[in-house]
């Protein structure tokens, strides 16, 4: 049986996603309102409790948003993103972040940014980054384009740019 968590959500101009996490097969995807995860349909968000309602049949289930923490080397926190080439930027306003799984974010033109945050021995965040782009001869092939480590201290946030792309990211909460 299937251990869903609602790990996060994006709000960009377009869209809404909202990201689930298959625990027991360690299998994890950003979906949109009435798509289907693990054979539930993703039915209804409400914002107020920030709970994300599954439906299969005649089951339900009603998932809170997980809250960010430390914990030993294992890191997960939220907050704002903004990325993208420098003259078209997209903001996600919520997203969360985890040292136990890689986020993959659609910047748009087949590029997408990978990140995973990981806690260093003294007590600063490695986020580790790639920006990847989808080769034209083959729509599976990925070619890295740029990866760079941002290092800053838990709770802060930071901007960099890399090859004309644009990456910020503000903390929201840390627990």
């Amino acid at each position: 049986m299937a251990e869903i968590e609602f790990t996060g959500f994006a709000v960009s101009q377009s869209s809404t996603v909202y990201a689930l996490e298959d625990a027991t097969e360690k299998h994890s995807a950003w979906v949109k309102l009435d798509s289907i995860f693990e054979g539930y349909r993703v039915s209804k968000y409400e914002s107020e409790s920030q709970t994300l309602t599954l439906s299969r049949d005649a089951e339900t289930l009603r998932l809170a948003l997980r809250d960010a923490k430390i914990a030993d080397k294992r890191v997960e926190l939220s907050g704002r993103i903004l990325v993208g080439l420098s003259e078209d930027l997209k903001e996600y306003q919520k997203i969360s972040l985890s040292s136990s799984r890689t986020t993959s974010l659609e910047v748009g033109d087949g590029v997408v940014l990978r990140i995973q945050p990981e806690v260093l021995p003294d007590r600063k965040i490695a986020y580790h980054c790639a920006f990847d782009v989808e080769l034209r001869s083959n729509s599976k092939l990925r070619r890295i384009v740029s990866a760079p480590t941002i290092i800053a201290p838990i709770g802060d946030g930071f901007s960099m740019k890399t090859g004309g792309f644009e990456f910020s990211f503000t903390p929201e909460r840390v627990k």
